[in-house]
């Protein structure tokens, strides 16, 4: 009779694993692939490829182009279609030496502990430590076998176990202890500290955090996020006791350390940092982990950034369609997105619309604030078509306050930057625009001449 428990565990685990991206699981596939022909990366590559390239091919950094999707295929003997595919590849448990059956072991066993961490990042916690009790931990590297350990911790902890989190704990303590890994170890003392805190025992909570952070003092454990996580914990319990100013010095570490956390570019230099380093160590397993998480946090940075600038896009329509009230919304998450990431040349964007939105309603002391603010970030990113649509915006503001002179200045300066970045259809609006202005300053003439040009203009882009 099928376990209803084991089932319930593999729905589960099949569903996080479905978590990977496309590039990690045809990695996995041509891995499975070379392993049942007996290749080494070596042979796959030949003359087409170099072996590191197969290497992160197989490992899920690098996803290859069709062309070479198709000289894979045919070295390898298997079908497009089924590289591709997600059914299991015919054959591929067959003629494997026994290096390659450790090999693809770890490799599966590696697979679990990222499903039962991604259960846990869904807050599935009991099907994340199901799925960690199914496991076979030899399987893993000593390092993946000791996060296990801390997931397990973790999860306990979550669900409020106290006891049986404390006891994981120490038992992981002891085997990083065995296994002189001092990073594991200080992992695993902040969780038993975690695992003291609720069990109410605050002073030896407290013991467990200040031994996490010796390690962290002593360049044992090196990830800000980790280093975060101990400050904020060690805050918290020094409150608790009543000890307030050591509460206050870790907490106002913990938000200066904040800064470094939540830049998700910045996460990722350092996060690259500790890979390279502990390449350098020999310790391919953490090498690799931080690697992958560097490479996350830049995809984060990418995305925030992105949506930053749809923030701000919506901000601008929602401006132009009159819902001014929206669009003031819209543009402060924008400005909001950006400073949390530090990505000056998003927030120039949005506080130049933030202005032109201020103008736009007579608010002329706070655009001034925003359009002022918005250049001096297009001049630091030293982008010349930033820059030029701040000033367009600052012309626009001292229009708006009477000074015609200053935003003639202000026109004449920003068309000629753009003239210089080669930038037709942003020139082709600034020419549009300085020629309202002047037709309502009584130039006519002039005003005639730069809406042909920007009627030139626009006809040639269509044309491209």
């Amino acid at each position: 009779m099928a376990n209803p428990v084991e089932g319930r565990v593999d729905k589960d685990v099949e569903a996080a694993s479905a978590l990977l991206t496309p590039a990690q699981r045809l990695g996995v596939r041509l891995r499975q692939a070379r392993l049942r022909l007996n290749m080494t990366q070596s042979e796959v590559a030949a003359t087409h490829f170099s072996v590191s390239y197969i290497s992160a091919v197989e490992r899920g950094q690098i996803r290859p182009s069709l062309g070479a999707l198709e000289v894979l295929s045919d070295r390898l003997q298997v079908p497009l279609e089924d590289l591709l595919g997600t059914s299991p590849l015919p054959g591929a448990a067959s003629g494997v030496s026994r290096q390659d059956a450790a090999d693809r072991r770890q490799e599966e066993a590696e697979a679990r502990l990222n499903a039962a961490q991604a259960l846990s990042y869904q807050h599935k916690y009991q099907a994340s430590i199901d799925a960690l009790r199914q496991m076979t931990l030899s399987h893993l590297s000593p390092a993946g076998a000791l996060e296990a350990r801390r997931l397990l911790v973790y999860n306990y902890v979550e669900l409020g176990q106290g006891e049986e989190a404390r006891r994981e704990a120490q038992e992981g303590i002891t085997l990083a202890e065995r296994a002189g890994d001092e990073e594991s170890r200080a992992r695993l003392r902040n969780e038993l500290g975690n695992a003291y805190l609720l069990t109410r025992k605050t002073q030896m909570a407290l013991e467990q955090y200040k031994l996490a952070w010796d390690a962290i003092e002593q360049k044992n454990a090196r990830d800000p996020l980790f280093r975060f996580n101990v400050l904020f914990n060690l805050g918290s319990v020094n409150w608790q006791l009543g000890h307030n100013d050591d509460a206050i010095g870790y907490l106002r570490q913990a938000v200066e350390s904040a800064a470094d956390v939540n830049n998700p570019e910045r996460l990722g230099d350092t996060l690259w940092q500790l890979s390279v380093a502990y390449q350098g160590q020999g310790d391919v397993q953490r090498a690799k982990l931080y690697a992958l998480r560097s490479l996350a946090a830049y995809e984060r940075a990418a995305n925030e950034a992105l949506t930053a600038r749809a923030y701000t896009r919506l901000g601008r329509a929602t401006a132009q369609a009159n819902q001014f009230e929206d669009a003031l919304e819209y543009l402060q998450t924008a400005q909001s997105l950006s400073v949390r990431q530090g990505d000056p040349r998003g927030l120039a964007e949005a506080r130049r619309s933030l202005a032109a939105v201020h103008i736009s309603q007579g608010q002329l002391a706070e655009a001034a604030s925003a359009a002022q603010e918005a250049l001096d970030l297009a001049d630091s990113v030293g982008d010349d078509i930033l820059r030029a649509e701040a000033r367009l915006t600052m012309a626009t503001l001292q229009q708006a306050q009477g000074d015609t002179n200053q935003a003639k200045s202000s026109y004449e300066m920003a068309i000629s930057m753009l003239e210089g970045a080669d930038a037709p259809q942003h020139l082709a609006d600034a020419f549009a625009a300085y020629s309202n202005f002047l037709g309502q300053s009584g130039d006519s003439k002039r005003a005639y001449e730069l809406l042909q040009r920007a009627w030139n203009l626009r006809e040639n882009l269509a044309s491209v």
